[in-house]
């Protein structure tokens, strides 16, 4: 038995070690391929600091109309047009610039930071349609019902989940809810989620189908 566990185990290591490198392999040979191109390393895109700058400004901090959301640089005040950062700066340099302005603007608006960071939550997380018409509220409309029967579906199964299967799925939630609060919120970083939840959605409407037909049962009883 003893025996049978640690072979089990290395198994396990083993396994995990290969989807590891799997996993790694690809932005590494990119991030390869972008230090021949630039010189640095690791630069697996150089888009971060449009992306960190973009979701951390005064713009999307007090516009309500923009609040948690992105902006491209050049539409905040006082900025730099990209086209004359481009004059003097590589790809490279261009991206470094607008990180560390992002930064700087969190460093320097810590104490305004959680109304933002609100902001980013509930742009991403929230089906509330920002643009009124009617593709917004059908798409409201079907996130409301597939977040009330996950909610349900979660409820059910509770602490039968199995503990791969929680931390996987807990590791997402947070995965995806850093990666928000980070950059910015946005209803399709909730729907890379949104698939992993219509296992707990099909428990839930399981769960009614037969509560309708112990009703029906009953009441059909009840008439005999």
């Amino acid at each position: 038995m003893v025996q049978f566990r640690v072979q089990f185990s290395r198994r396990w290591v083993w396994q995990g070690v290969l989807a590891t490198v799997l996993f790694l392999l690809p932005p590494m040979l990119w991030a390869g391929r972008n230090y021949q191109v630039c010189g640095h390393f690791p630069v697996f895109s150089t888009l971060r600091g449009q992306t960190l700058y973009g979701g951390n400004n005064v713009v999307v901090a007090n516009d309500l109309e923009y609040w948690g959301y992105w902006i491209f640089p050049n539409s905040i005040p006082g900025e730099i047009p990209m086209i004359k950062l481009a004059e003097t700066k590589s790809e490279y340099e261009v991206d470094v610039y607008y990180t560390s302005c992002g930064k700087r603007f969190i460093r320097e608006h810590w104490f305004s930071m959680p109304r933002l960071l609100l902001g980013k939550l509930i742009r991403a997380y929230v089906p509330v349609p920002w643009k009124p018409n009617w593709g917004s509220y059908a798409v409201s409309a079907y996130r409301w019902v597939l977040y009330g029967f996950a909610a349900i579906g979660l409820c059910l199964v509770g602490r039968g989940m199995g503990r791969m299967v929680g931390a996987i799925f807990g590791a997402m939630v947070v995965t995806n809810v850093v990666t928000v609060l980070l950059f910015w919120g946005c209803g399709r970083f909730a729907f890379a989620l949104e698939p992993f939840l219509l296992p707990f959605v099909a428990v839930a409407i399981r769960h009614v189908f037969d509560l309708r037909c112990e009703m029906l049962g009953s009441f059909r009883s009840s008439w005999r």
